[in-house]
């Protein structure tokens, strides 16, 4: 999955062309279901560029993946890349899928089993969401550190939260990547 992701980006990039669901099938065979699609791309240790949903917008996994690679270039990050495209031929590709049993709800951080886990963090109130996939940190971090990582991540404004504002979720997901 994470070569089709590569495919698709360096086609929307290079070819200015937005790959069908057609074309992706032709080149690899996805299960027909609705789920999670999220993509990172890396440069070495550092991130350049991610996208995804907690919740699918469309009804199979390559119509997300196709959706989700094609908004990696409008991650602030990737900017170098979109003025340099030949640099997005080194980069790592990593695709995680999750489904509905997949995640669990978490009454406290320290419920997150760091060995398999990623953290979602939604709070409707302010109408933010976060994700901090599996093993994306080399060394291991409590649930705190991850929850503290997230608010972080997406901004989130801690002194006008109640006790019911946060929903934490420990999520494992299916990980596709290049080798490292």
């Amino acid at each position: 999955m994470h070569k089709l992701a590569r495919t698709i980006l360096e086609s929307y990039l290079f070819e200015k062309k937005v790959m069908t669901p057609a074309d992706a099938e032709k080149i690899e065979k996805l299960p027909k279901e609705k789920s999670p699609v999220f993509i990172t791309i890396s440069d070495g240790d550092t991130i350049v560029a991610s996208s995804g949903r907690i919740y699918p917008k469309h009804d199979t996994v390559i119509e997300e993946l196709i959706e989700n690679t094609t908004l990696l270039t409008e991650d602030a990050r990737f900017q170098p890349y979109k003025d340099n495209p030949e640099k997005t031929r080194k980069l790592h590709y990593r695709v995680d899928v999750f489904h509905d049993e997949d995640r669990r709800i978490l009454h406290h951080p320290d419920e997150l089993i760091w060995a398999s886990e990623g953290m979602i963090l939604l709070c409707q109130k302010q109408e933010k969401v976060g994700i901090i996939l599996p093993h994306m940190f080399h060394a291991p971090l409590s649930g705190e550190e991850v929850y503290h990582q997230l608010i972080k991540k997406i901004n989130l404004d801690t002194a006008h939260l109640g006790k019911w504002d946060v929903i934490l979720y420990g999520v494992k997901t299916e990980v596709f990547e290049d080798e490292k």
